[in-house]
């Protein structure tokens, strides 16, 4: 999707036209979400090809599908990423797809304002019809783990210890959480 143009900038709040797979399949599958989101990509695109499903691509750069407005370091808002996401929910509701496939970055301090726009985009996905899949988000590790065991390499050290780390942080596993709740309150959506 990055090479095709198809995942969406900072700046930009137009959706791109990028339709995967079978583009006149009978089922349709939506990703929708951040660059979280989007590494799924390869994946979710062989799964409608061998199905012969279409798959639409509605990622962009650090913006979640949860229904709040991000802020940048410094305190201004990241309005792009709303106007975007309102176009998101649009084109969604136009295409009536089978299912959303939902990732985002999981860490925030705010537990309660990520459980409320959590809340918004299932229920309005829900109000649909729509099943949902959260897909849980990748491990954040606290080192840069090519240097690690590069470094255990080089030292010869067949202790791998020090390049261990926790799958999921304390934040990752509360937003996870929050995310399990929200669905299991909505028919037809499962989280993985």
């Amino acid at each position: 999707t990055y090479r095709d143009g198809c995942h969406n900038n900072f700046a930009e709040t137009e959706l791109k036209d990028c339709v995967y797979a079978d583009g006149n399949g009978l089922v349709t599958m939506v990703l929708f979400g951040d660059s979280h989101a989007a590494q799924w990509f390869p994946a979710l695109e062989s799964v409608a090809t061998t199905r012969g499903y279409a798959l639409v691509n509605l990622t962009k750069s650090s913006c979640p599908s949860a229904s709040f407005e991000p802020v940048f370091e410094g305190g201004r808002a990241y309005k792009e990423c709303t106007v975007w996401r309102e176009n998101a929910f649009r084109r969604i509701a136009a295409l009536r797809p089978k299912v959303v496939i939902i990732s985002n970055f999981g860490r925030t301090d705010d537990h309660v304002a990520w459980a409320n726009a959590l809340n918004e985009t299932f229920g309005r996905l829900a109000q649909m019809g729509i099943a949902v899949v959260l897909i849980r988000d990748t491990p954040w590790l606290p080192f840069d783990m090519p240097s690690c065991l590069s470094r255990a390499a080089w030292k010869n050290v067949q202790d791998d210890r020090p390049c261990k780390f926790s799958a999921q942080s304390s934040s990752q596993k509360a937003i996870y959480t929050i995310g399990q709740q929200k669905l299991s309150q909505i028919s037809r959506s499962i989280a993985v």
